[in-house]
């Protein structure tokens, strides 16, 4: 698909762009909703934290392994298709966990089928799709818009799953997710184009020049260093956060609002990054941000925690909370192109997901083991701490052999 100023161009963007923030709404908030879910679930099926830690994690691993599959399939019969093909998955693997009484199936339903379905219709694949939307002086503001809205269901999912837990079991709670998970097929068959390559080229990935140039840069690795700090830090208080602040303060209600905030202030603060992203270098943006987060996730650590510091915490960890994905995914593209944005962004967020599947299972095998969530905590300020020095070194200039 070619970028052009006409106005009928000018309304397919506004309609990608549109349909893109919804099915990212659906796919985002549903995710969102297993620190709410982890614990209701491990009582009734009487396991400990670590078995639905280590199904979590097998989830991110899924996801980050099928982020750049995903994309090579996108590459070779379009976008849409391969967007159906994961919103299917995702729908199906959440109808099916709600019947998956052991740790094989939940292994194989929330595990493998969600985190499949995650990789086909989450920022990898929908950012590639709003940033080949629109030329490239908007598309830094774009991809933060899109970021911030598609998160916005962070803010919706974990409040109604908590809802929907005092009137039903959680088996009722992830049927509703599944079947919010089956509105993405419509959306995507009605409103995004094939996208599909043209005629003739390549996507074999040991006969492409451009993909194995990006996979050859230096600066590219330290990229996919600086996302695994992020991922760590993301999946860790997705999951734990809530039952950490159940455990500290004794409300439920307090944990999913915990989440809620982060996504409600994420909106602004992924706004800001991608305004700010088209006129400062990404690299310092992102190293301010890894600053701040272990800064204050320093402080949460060592001042203790009450419902105000609670609240604090997520207002302020929202604000920069998913900001790093419009830069990140804005550097890859302004680096090496968008003809494999989808598979380059997909590699960075393996190391995303690796980063995601650490925090997961650290934090469940921590609380099993020692009854404190303490190390996994300060595990990352360490990594946070490292994406700081990563991302510094970064040559923040397009490569010659890059295309728009």
């Amino acid at each position: 698909m070619s970028v052009t100023s006409t106005p009928s161009a000018g309304r397919a963007s506004a309609v990608i762009i549109a349909v893109g923030c919804l099915i990212l709404f659906i796919s985002f908030g549903v995710r969102s909703t297993f620190g709410v879910l982890m614990e209701p679930m491990s009582r009734s099926l009487a396991w400990p934290q670590e078995n639905m830690s280590m199904v979590l994690a097998v989830q991110n691993i899924v996801w980050g392994i099928g982020q750049p599959l995903f994309g090579l399939i996108a590459d070779r019969i379009g976008y849409r298709k391969a967007l159906l093909i994961g919103s299917a998955l995702y729908a199906v693997g959440m109808l099916a966990s709600a019947w998956s009484q052991t740790l094989g199936m939940q292994n194989l339903t929330t595990g493998v089928l969600v985190g499949a379905g995650i990789s086909g219709t989450s920022f990898g694949m929908i950012l590639a799709v709003i940033g080949r939307s629109v030329p490239l002086e908007r598309r830094s503001f774009v991809l933060g818009m899109g970021t911030a809205l598609g998160s916005a269901g962070q803010v919706v999912f974990p409040i109604l799953t908590q809802q929907v837990l005092l009137w039903f079991s959680w088996n009722g709670a992830v049927i509703m997710l599944g079947l919010s998970a089956m509105l993405m097929v419509p959306l995507i068959a009605l409103g995004i184009p094939a996208m599909k390559p043209a005629p003739g080229s390549s996507i074999a990935l040991s006969n492409n020049r451009h993909l194995l140039n990006a996979l050859r840069d230096p600066d590219f690795f330290l990229i996919v260093l600086g996302f695994f700090s992020c991922g760590y830090q993301l999946s860790f208080i997705s999951a734990h956060f809530p039952g950490f602040v159940t455990d500290l303060c004794g409300s439920p209600t307090l944990g999913a609002t915990a989440i809620a905030l982060i996504g409600l202030v994420n909106i602004v603060g992924s706004l800001v990054a991608g305004h700010l992203g088209a006129r400062y270098p990404k690299k310092y943006l992102l190293a301010m941000i890894y600053s701040g987060r272990t800064v204050i996730c320093t402080a949460f650590v060592l001042i203790p925690a009450t419902p105000t510091t609670v609240v604090l915490f997520s207002l302020i960890m929202g604000a920069i909370w998913l900001s790093t994905v419009p830069l990140t995914s804005g550097l890859v593209s302004e680096l090496f192109g968008t003809q494999h944005m989808a598979t380059l962004f997909g590699i960075v967020f393996l190391g995303h997901q690796i980063g995601s599947a650490l925090g997961v299972w650290v934090g469940g095998y921590f609380l099993d083991s020692y009854h404190t969530y303490l190390p996994a905590w300060w595990f990352g300020v360490a990594v946070s701490a490292l994406s700081i020095l990563v991302h510094l070194p970064i040559r923040e200039q397009k490569r010659a052999w890059a295309t728009a």
